[in-house]
C-alpha cells in the first residue's frame, strides 16, 4: 500500500495549459496537461473504481480542452475544465504518483561472481512460502530483482511442486501439459531435453507467439553423476555484448529470427521476433529469445543481413558460453528452482543413471498480478 503523505506550503498555477508547483514543494518536478487530467477524471461517471476501469468515451473529449480554474482544497487539486461542466477533484499522491517522473526498477545483472558473492542463489522454506505473505512478498522481491529464487524444505512430489507454483503464480498450459515430469527415457516428445546430453544455456518456448515468462524445475529423483543445473542471466550477458560490440546488440535488436517446434503430426508452432525486445521506453529490455537448438533455418534475409546477424550471434554466444556468465546448480530432491524465462538461461550437463524432473511454466502477468497486491 502507498503511504499518503501531507502536502503543505503548495502552490499551483496553469502554465502552456499545464499545472505546475512550486518549486519548494514535493511536487516540483510535476506537470500534469489539461488533456491527461482531461481523459483521467476519476469521478463516478468517468470511472469505475471497482475494477479501476475508464468510462470515458475517447470520442468526448475535445483534443484542445482548456484548464479554466484550478485551486488547493488540503490534499486536493480542484481543476475546471472548458469542455467538462463540473469541478473535478484530484488526489494530490494520484497526481504525483501519476504526473511525476516515473523511476524504473532495474534489475540486478549476475555472473558467477557476483552469484556467488551477493544473496542471489537465496533459499526461501517451502513452509514459509504457502503460509507467510510475507516471505511470499520476499520471493517476489527477490524474483524480480535477480530473475531466479529456489524454495527448499520442499516434499518430493509432483503434487507439492504443484501446489507451490499455484502459490506463487498461474500455470500455464503448453503442449507439454501443466506440469509435466521429464525423463531421459521418455521419448513422447521430440525434444533434446528428453535425453541425458548437455545443453547449452537457452530460454524455452521461444517459438510462442509469447514466450512463457517462468519456469519452475523440481528435480525428484537422481542416482547417477552429473546433471547439474546451468543458468546464465541473460540481461548480463545482452548488457556486455552491448558494451563491447554495440553494432551487434543493434543486429540482434532488429533482425528477425525464426524459432520452430516440430512435432509430426501433433505440433508445428513457429514465432518470428529479435532476439532482445524492449520496453515501452525503446531503452530497457523487455525479453530475451535466445535457443539455437529451436532457431530455424528460414530466414528471409539478404546476404549481407545473415553475415551481421550470424556475426553478432557469435559475438553473444561467446559471452553466453564464458565461464564467468555460467552458474551451475546441483538441484536436489525438495529443492524447487524459478527462473524468470524471459531473462535468465537455463541447460544442463550430461548426466547419467535416473534423472526425474517436475517442471511447470507460469504466466508472467499473474505471477505480476500477485506481487503488486503485496506491495
Amino acid at each position: 500500500m502507498k503511504t499518503i503523505r501531507r502536502f503543505c506550503s503548495i502552490s499551483a498555477q496553469i502554465v502552456d495549459n499545464s499545472i505546475t508547483f512550486s518549486s519548494s514543494c514535493a511536487l516540483s518536478n510535476v506537470r500534469a496537461s489539461a488533456l491527461f487530467l482531461r481523459d483521467n477524471i476519476q469521478n463516478s461517471q468517468c470511472f469505475d473504481n471497482r475494477g479501476k476501469q475508464r468510462l470515458i468515451n475517447p470520442l468526448s473529449v475535445d483534443l484542445h480542452t482548456q484548464l479554466s480554474d484550478v485551486k488547493l482544497i488540503g490534499d486536493s487539486l480542484n481543476v475546471k475544465f472548458s469542455d467538462y461542466p463540473d469541478e473535478v477533484s484530484y488526489p494530490l499522491q494520484w497526481i504525483r504518483d501519476n504526473c511525476g517522473p516515473s523511476i524504473p526498477t532495474l534489475p540486478f545483472l549476475w555472473g558467477k561472481k557476483l552469484f556467488e558473492d551477493v544473496e542471489v542463489k537465496k533459499y526461501f522454506s517451502y513452509e514459509d512460502i504457502m503460509n507467510s505473505n510475507e516471505t511470499l512478498k520476499s520471493f517476489y522481491e527477490n524474483f524480480i530483482k535477480y530473475g531466479i529464487a529456489f524454495v527448499s524444505d520442499t516434499p518430493v512430489s509432483k503434487e507439492a511442486t504443484v501446489n507451490v507454483c499455484e502459490r506463487v503464480g498461474v500455470i500455464a498450459s503448453s503442449h507439454f501439459g501443466d506440469a509435466w515430469i521429464l525423463t531421459a527415457q521418455d521419448d513422447s516428445f521430440a525434444d533434446t531435453a528428453y535425453t541425458t546430453s548437455a545443453l547449452r544455456a537457452h530460454n524455452d518456448t521461444c517459438y510462442y507467439d509469447t514466450p512463457l515468462g517462468v519456469q519452475v524445475f523440481h528435480c525428484l529423483k537422481h542416482d547417477g553423476e552429473g546433471g547439474r543445473s546451468l543458468f546464465v542471466d541473460g540481461f548480463y550477458c545482452a548488457t556486455k555484448l552491448k558494451e563491447h560490440s554495440p553494432e551487434s546488440f543493434h543486429h540482434l535488436s532488429t533482425l528477425p529470427v525464426e524459432y520452430v517446434y516440430i512435432e509430426p503430426g501433433k505440433n508445428i508452432l513457429k514465432n518470428i521476433t529479435p532476439v532482445f525486445t524492449f520496453c515501452s521506453d525503446g531503452k530497457s529490455l523487455k525479453r530475451l529469445c535466445y535457443n539455437d537448438y529451436d532457431r530455424s533455418i528460414h530466414q528471409n534475409l539478404t546476404s549481407k543481413e545473415h553475415f551481421d546477424f550470424y556475426s553478432a550471434l557469435k559475438k553473444l554466444a561467446e559471452i553466453v558460453q564464458c565461464p564467468s556468465s555460467e552458474v551451475f546448480v546441483k538441484l536436489t530432491p525438495g529443492t524447487v528452482c524459478f527462473i524468470d524465462n524471459w531473462r535468465v538461461m537455463h541447460g544442463r550437463e550430461s548426466f547419467n543413471g535416473e534423472r526425474v524432473i517436475c517442471g511447470a511454466y507460469l504466466t508472467r502477468s499473474d505471477y505480476l498480478s500477485r506481487a503488486a497486491q503485496l506491495d
